[in-house]
């Protein structure tokens, strides 16, 4: 996986697969990723499945948030694109 600094502009797969990932709202696919702060109580229930910190990947296009569990997301320089297969 390559390193890409937290807030870079980055592309996202997702999974063992590393299938591309689009935004829900606009289907932009260049992001700012972020590491989050759960709170007590989502940290509290997912307590089996994850520390309480996770990764959200902000919408360059729309600013929507998308927030994932540590681990499943790689993410690439936006300028250099996705992997090759």
């Amino acid at each position: 996986m390559v390193t890409v600094k937290q807030g870079e502009p980055a592309l996202a797969t997702v999974g063992r697969q590393r299938r591309p990932f689009s935004c829900h709202v606009c289907e932009g696919t260049v992001f700012g990723a972020h590491k989050v702060q759960l709170n007590t109580a989502v940290a509290y229930r997912l307590a089996d499945q994850l520390a309480d910190t996770a990764i959200s990947l902000a919408c360059q296009g729309c600013g929507y948030l998308h927030t994932f569990m540590p681990g499943m997301l790689e993410l690439w320089p936006a300028n250099e694109g996705y992997p090759a297969s």
